[in-house]
């Protein structure tokens, strides 16, 4: 029989299930983005070239839908694997320096844009994963955005692509943000619709619309699913375009172990 006098103290033993348990979860967290998993992402949304080349491998939404939905599920770890797969696919297809580059600000516009929906929080987190991941040469140090635009002016270019996005049903809606705190229907249209996703550079209002349908995926929350699939035609996407992007979003969810209360729409 062991002595209590050479037992740990009670304030730092521990069980040795919760150390398995912690163990597991690391181990999970390293195999999120397997490669299979990635090959079959990149095969769910439709093709616009038969011919492969960085600008049609760009035009899928498939790698920065993935990062959003793993950094919704506080599984950032996930994001420089779907990078690094991104990356070496195009490499293997010579993209130049400019190319990949795109590839950086389309993924890091997404997840700053998706932090409006998921809560900043994750995009921050994921974010950095995305940095830790990201070469010298393909990392910026100045705002894309042009900060010196005044209030006015965002305003102006958030009602535009609200309007567009919700098209017939934007008044109603926008009311409704207004009414229930005046405050925040501000901060939509300026801030949100305007500051964050009227930049279209990188990210286009089309790409915009499937970031939000996937967030909302991840958030399980049908209204604004229905909202944002709807939205996602209104700003150009094929019916067969956005129920594959649905499609990613709801198979990276299942690969963090994402689970859903209620049914999500469909198109």
């Amino acid at each position: 029989m062991v002595s209590d006098s050479h037992s740990f103290p009670r304030s730092v033993r521990i069980d040795i299930s919760t150390v398995v348990i912690a163990v597991r979860q690391i181990r999970t967290m390293a195999d999120l983005a397997k490669p299979d998993l990635l090959l079959r992402l990149k095969g769910l949304f439709p093709s616009s070239s038969s011919v492969s080349t960085a600008q049609s491998y760009l035009q899928s939404p498939w790698y920065f839908i993935a990062a959003i939905v793993f950094a919704s599920y506080n599984s950032p770890e996930a994001i420089p694997a779907v990078f690094e797969y991104a990356l070496s696919d195009l490499k293997a297809i010579g993209a130049t320096e400019e190319e990949m580059l795109l590839l950086v600000r389309k993924m890091r516009d997404a997840l700053f844009k998706s932090g409006i929906l998921v809560g900043f929080p994750k995009a921050i987190n994921g974010l950095v994963a995305l940095l830790g991941a990201t070469p010298e040469n393909l990392r910026d140090e100045e705002p894309l955005r042009d900060v010196t635009l005044p209030v006015d002016e965002w305003t102006k270019q958030g009602q535009k692509y609200f309007n567009e996005t919700y098209g017939e049903t934007a008044e109603p809606t926008q009311k409704l943000l207004t009414s229930i705190y005046p405050d925040f229907g501000f901060f939509c249209i300026t801030h949100a619709y305007g500051y964050t996703y009227s930049f279209s550079p990188y990210i286009s209002g089309l790409e915009n619309s499937y970031i939000m349908l996937a967030s909302n995926i991840a958030m399980d929350v049908p209204r604004q699913i229905e909202w944002h699939l709807k939205g996602s035609v209104r700003n150009g996407g094929t019916s067969e375009q956005v129920r594959a992007v649905r499609e990613i979003a709801i198979e990276v969810a299942k690969a963090a172990g994402g689970f859903w209360k209620n049914e999500i729409p469909q198109l």
